[in-house]
């Protein structure tokens, strides 16, 4: 399998060859057992990339070359001889795999027991809150390392210790030390130290979706789904004729890139790309419009990025973003903000008031006035003029748009 790895800005970076097992042809319980390795979570990533910003911690990535060829396997599997690299009859000699290759079923597994054995023996601990994520505490030191099958990304506030685990890693493992972290999972990163701030862009990543999909000269909207839209299966093909024109046109494929666009840096396309996702199965002319329409709201802002940085008022947290916190060694000792434009809902999660309206609830329901009550959570009100997850489950109109996108620091960004 050939490759052609690039950087932030679209240039190549390398040319990559990977010799690939057919794993497909593997059968559970003879040739592999566990297949699970954990991969970091985006949400993670936004957030350990939001403190390096706001503490002004020092980022550094490496990347481990050949990465699944440091597994052991854990049974026999035989392969057929490479083409050009044959011994002997190639017919009648197969290759015995010692190592994990790419392709088999449990490469990914075995490079993570391996990999997560020796950041133990050097001093990490695993997450519970995310088992890509490791964490090394000694003293007043903390290292920060996010896995993402094979890059790493090192975060502390001492670059003298970083380099010195980066050393400690070489003895184990072909590393390739990318240096300060510029881009991230095909994210663009962007710095301003003064500032305290970090912004995440994907702007080469979004004119390639649109040459892919042959709108790269399309013109550019100012919201991602028509307010008045309404989409439903009643669109889907209809006749045969519908159905073969649907068959030559990629939604799944456009879908697919778009949800990736989602998780990573562009929320304000959160709501379109769900509601297109629910017609995968079946998609009509009427969705695909719409996808198209997508695209054109991309064109237009490519450039935009999503920037963290300090914030005077405090924002929301999940409970396992909490824990996730407290394991990296970020005590959090003030409540969530929950913003809800709904004073009643307020009331009820502070105090038993409208018993008379909620005793038909079940009981688990009442799990936010626990949460409430340890100060884990606290309830605001905020206006619906001013709720900016809105952008989140509804089409809007432009202005909305771009008020709720500012709110949420996503903002056009003019270095991508």
């Amino acid at each position: 399998m050939f490759k052609v790895k690039r950087n932030a800005d679209g240039s190549i970076d390398r040319y990559k060859g990977h010799l690939v097992a057919k794993g497909y042809n593997q059968r559970p319980g003879f040739d592999y057992l566990e297949i699970f390795a954990p991969t970091v979570r985006m949400a993670s990533i936004r957030i350990i990339l939001a403190l390096a910003a706001i503490h002004d911690l020092h980022l550094r990535s490496v990347d481990v070359s050949n990465a699944y060829l440091n597994g052991e396997m854990d049974c026999d599997v035989y392969m057929e001889q490479p083409e050009g690299f044959a011994e002997g009859d190639p017919k009648e000699w197969v290759c015995l795999l010692v190592k994990a290759l790419y392709g088999t079923k449990q490469g990914g597994n075995r490079w993570n027991r391996k990999m997560c054995s020796v950041l133990e023996s050097l001093g990490f601990k695993q997450s519970y809150s995310d088992a890509a994520i490791y964490v090394m505490s000694k003293g007043d030191l903390r290292i920060i390392l996010p896995v993402f099958v094979d890059d790493m990304t090192f975060v502390s506030q001492s670059l003298p210790a970083i380099e010195d685990i980066i050393a400690q890693l070489r003895q184990h493992f072909k590393l390739r030390d990318l240096g300060p972290t510029t881009q991230l999972l095909g994210i663009k990163i962007d710095r301003d130290h003064s500032k305290h701030t970090i912004s995440l862009s994907q702007h080469h990543y979004c004119l390639d979706i649109l040459q892919r999909f042959g709108m790269a000269d399309c013109k550019p909207v100012t919201t991602p789904m028509d307010p008045g839209l309404r989409l439903s299966h009643s669109q889907s093909p209809q006749t045969t004729q519908e159905a073969t024109q649907m068959r030559s046109i990629d939604y799944l494929g456009a879908v697919g890139v778009l949800m990736y666009l989602v998780t990573s840096t562009r929320p304000d396309i959160a709501y379109a790309v769900g509601v297109l996702a629910r017609f995968n199965a079946n998609p009509g002319l009427a969705h695909w419009n719409a996808v198209k329409h997508l695209f054109h709201y991309l064109k237009g802002t490519a450039h935009f990025a999503l920037t963290y940085g300090p914030d005077s008022s405090s924002s929301g947290l999940f409970v396992w973003l909490r824990n996730l916190l407290e394991e990296m060694g970020f005590s959090v000792s003030s409540p969530s903000i929950l913003h809800t434009d709904n004073q009643s809902a307020i009331q009820v999660a502070k105090i038993p008031e409208h018993h008379g309206r909620m005793k038909h609830l079940n009981l688990r329901w009442f799990w936010l006035r626990d949460v409430v009550d340890q100060g884990l959570i606290s309830p605001v009100f905020v206006p619906t003029t001013e709720m900016p997850a809105d952008l989140l489950t509804k089409p809007l109109a432009r202005v909305k748009v771009q008020q709720f996108c500012e709110m949420l620091g996503l903002a056009p960004s003019w270095g991508s």
